[in-house]
């Protein structure tokens, strides 16, 4: 068949369809694939990685029991492969004791960072000196832009236990809340379960994890940013939409 020509047979057709099904299924496969992270699991890939961020990154989160406290990675002085994290500001987490596991966050280039490690003691000013990570897990932030949520735009989160939180900002792997001081418990403890109602009232079912907490504007409010965890990708597409909604209003 000459391109651009008619097909000449049923059969043709049905080739030719079944040919542009399978190209628009490979270009979602590579989109899914783009906003999935990527790991670092080798040990000298993390081990080049720690080494980098102790010398670009000026602001490294650590978080323990929904408790976040921040400062920088250090090489420990007369180590090759030990670091720790120097606190900022007379930051600290107290309660990480030798043997708990605290998460790691912070931004590098146009990747978020995040890895889990064990906590194996204390340094000079009370730095916490940490193991080195099995991985390191690296997202591309330009995937996860989190976006305004503009009045008269209404975005809410609704669980079970009949909460209904305003959302103040939303992207495609979390959102901030706006949540009652009294209920912020909810979210630190094993996250909360409920439906993120779009703005076409769609309602997409979402796990939350609380990241980070903060005093909100309005007395008795607290702004608590959290990350979905499991998201499906019919879900994920339905966020998309809506942000597409929002930023052209």
């Amino acid at each position: 068949m000459v391109q651009g020509a008619a097909p000449d047979s049923p059969d043709e057709t049905k080739f030719i369809r079944i040919e542009e099904d399978n190209m628009v299924s490979t270009a979602q496969a590579v989109d899914d694939i783009q906003r999935e992270p990527t790991w670092l699991s080798r040990n000298q890939d993390v081990m080049n990685h720690l080494r980098t961020a102790s010398t670009q990154v000026r602001e490294v989160h650590a978080e323990l029991g929904g408790v976040q406290a921040f400062g920088r990675i250090r090489r420990i002085i007369g180590s090759r492969d030990a670091y720790e994290l120097v606190w900022a500001n007379g930051q600290d987490l107290r309660h990480a004791k030798t043997g708990t596991i605290v998460r790691f966050s912070y931004a590098l280039d146009r990747f978020n960072h995040e890895f889990l490690a064990q906590v194996v003691g204390r340094g000079d000013q009370n730095a916490l000196r940490f193991s080195p990570p099995p991985v390191v897990q690296a997202r591309d932030r330009r995937a996860a832009e989190r976006v305004r949520i503009p009045a008269p735009i209404d975005v809410r989160i609704q669980t079970q236990g009949h909460t209904d939180w305003e959302v103040f900002d939303l992207s495609t792997s979390g959102a901030a809340i706006v949540v009652p001081t009294e209920q912020v418990e909810l979210l630190q403890k094993d996250g909360v379960r409920g439906f993120l109602r779009l703005p076409d009232c769609t309602r997409v079912a979402v796990w939350l994890e609380a990241r980070h907490i903060r005093d909100h504007a309005i007395h008795g409010y607290k702004l608590v940013g959290t990350r979905f965890i499991g998201i499906s990708s019919t879900s994920h597409t339905a966020i998309e939409r809506a942000l597409d909604f929002i930023q052209q209003h």
